[in-house]
C-alpha cells in the first residue's frame, strides 16, 4: 500500500514487543486514532488517508488469517472488505507474530442494520421451524442455516460464496454485530470467525 512511509515502517515491531505493547507503542508514538478493538487485533484511522483503516492483529488469531486468505481471493465479493495492498506479517520464534493489514474504512453497523441485513438473508431459508426468530444475525448461525445459504440455489451468487466459506468454518462462527460493518448500505463481513 502506497500509504505506507518512513515514519510508519520506523514502528515496525520489536522482537521483544507483544502485540499489545505495540499497539500501545502505535497510540503513544504515532498517536495513531483508534477506531476499535478486539480479542486479537485493533483498528486504526490510516493517519493521512481517511479512507483507509488499519488492522493491527495478532497471529495468535489463526482464524482470522484464514479468513483473510478468503477475502483476498474474493475481492469481487460485495462482502468481503476491499484490502490495499498485502498483509504483512511479522513473526518471531517463541510467541505470536503481529500482523499490520490496509483495508477500506467501513462504517458501524446499527441495530437497525442488523436486522434488516439479518431478514434479508433469512429470506433465502425456507426450512424455517414454528417459533424461528431472525431478528439478530447470530440466530442464522446454525449448522441448517449455513447449510440452505451456501447451497440454495436462489440466493445469489455473493451470499453463496460468503455462507460456503462461513458453513467450513462453522464452530468457529463469531455473529456479534462487531464483526460486520457498512461500506454505505452494504453489509461486509470483517471477522466473522474467533
Amino acid at each position: 500500500y502506497s500509504g505506507i512511509d518512513s515514519k510508519w515502517l520506523a514502528m515496525t515491531p520489536v522482537l521483544s514487543e507483544s502485540y499489545t505493547e505495540y499497539v500501545t507503542r502505535l497510540v503513544r508514538n504515532l498517536h495513531l486514532i483508534k477506531l476499535g478493538k478486539g480479542a486479537n487485533a485493533t483498528v486504526f484511522q490510516h493517519p493521512r488517508d481517511p479512507t483507509v483503516a488499519v488492522k493491527v492483529f495478532s497471529t495468535y488469531d489463526k482464524y482470522f488469517q484464514e479468513y483473510i486468505k478468503w477475502v483476498r481471493k474474493n475481492q469481487r465479493n460485495v462482502f468481503a472488505p476491499k484490502l490495499k495492498g498485502k498483509a504483512t506479517v511479522y513473526m518471531r520464534k517463541n510467541s505470536p507474530g503481529i500482523g499490520i493489514l490496509f483495508m477500506e474504512r467501513l462504517t458501524p453497523v446499527t441495530k437497525e442494520d442488523e436486522r434488516k441485513w439479518t431478514q434479508y438473508f433469512a429470506s433465502f431459508i425456507h426450512h424455517r421451524y414454528p417459533g424461528d426468530s431472525y431478528v439478530r444475525f447470530g440466530s442464522l448461525m446454525n449448522k441448517g442455516d449455513l447449510e440452505e445459504l451456501a447451497t440454495n440455489p436462489e440466493v445469489p451468487k455473493d451470499v453463496k460464496d460468503i455462507f460456503k466459506f462461513l458453513r467450513q468454518h462453522e464452530p468457529r462462527l463469531d455473529a456479534s454485530s462487531a464483526n460486520f460493518m457498512l461500506r454505505g448500505d452494504q453489509l461486509v463481513f470483517t471477522d466473522p470467525l474467533a
